[in-house]
């Protein structure tokens, strides 16, 4: 397998998220078929052969961080969890400079403690990765609180969330237990968030496409066309007849 690159996520792409894997190198081409462009894996739950799948469909990567409250109270556990998500990232091949989301949802506790939490997971993150932020309700996050964050990708849940003001959302999840190849998905709109930012995955590099070769020195030259024989005998006299003039030119004969 080529060694994948850094992908933009371009506006209009629809893309897939899920929380399972190990579904198989035929999935990922299921999924390219029905019309997508990427999918969004669990860090913890995709295997390489999914990632390698992924990438050989032709379809983009991301990877997100599923949510777990007990580590919610537990600020030490911050820290911990990024660096669990960027070794785990590596190990699937996940590129450097790429994002990776934290599922920040049905959480019960409040801003004060969520707001450095989450701060504390994006700084580690950010040392290797693009940091984003998942949201979806319950939380306890206004708006301005979320745009505080040190996190500089927002994804949108399915269910209504507070606009971020300033930058806004770059990926919206705009359906959910969808059917794709009998595995249940979520499905995903990119777009530009408001300062024009757009999310950053991983992709199979594009094969260049290199100019046609010159002909190579000595060879056969390209058929010409040909001339019908009345036309040719035609211009044989004409060719003739003007060398003959030329001649007497040159002779000072002018009659």
């Amino acid at each position: 397998m080529t060694t994948p690159v850094l992908y933009t996520c371009q506006p209009g792409e629809r893309w897939v998220d899920l929380g399972t894997g190990n579904h198989g190198t035929a999935w990922p081409q299921a999924v390219k078929a029905a019309g997508y462009d990427g999918i969004i894996w669990d860090v913890y739950n995709a295997t390489a052969a999914d990632i390698q799948a992924t990438l050989a469909a032709g379809l983009g990567v991301r990877l997100f961080q599923g949510y777990d409250a007990a580590a919610w109270r537990d600020p030490r556990a911050a820290v911990a969890r990024a660096r669990q998500a960027v070794s785990r990232a590596h190990a699937l091949g996940y590129v450097p400079g790429a994002q990776i989301d934290l599922d920040f949802e049905n959480c019960p506790l409040p801003s004060a403690t969520m707001s450095p939490w989450i701060n504390q997971w994006a700084a580690q993150v950010q040392r290797t990765h693009i940091a984003g932020l998942y949201i979806a309700q319950p939380m306890a996050l206004s708006g301005p609180e979320l745009y505080a964050l040190l996190v500089t990708r927002y994804w949108r849940g399915s269910n209504a969330v507070p606009m971020v003001p300033i930058r806004g959302f770059e990926t919206l999840q705009t359906a959910w237990d969808q059917t794709v190849g009998g595995i249940a998905v979520d499905v995903d709109v990119i777009q530009h968030d408001a300062l024009g930012a757009l999310p950053v995955g991983m992709k199979a590099p594009t094969p260049p496409v290199h100019p046609a070769s010159p002909p190579a020195v000595g060879a056969n030259p390209p058929a010409t066309a040909s001339v019908p024989t009345a036309d040719l005998a035609a211009l044989q006299a004409t060719v003739a007849t003007l060398v003959t003039q030329v001649a007497h030119l040159q002779k000072g004969d002018h009659a």
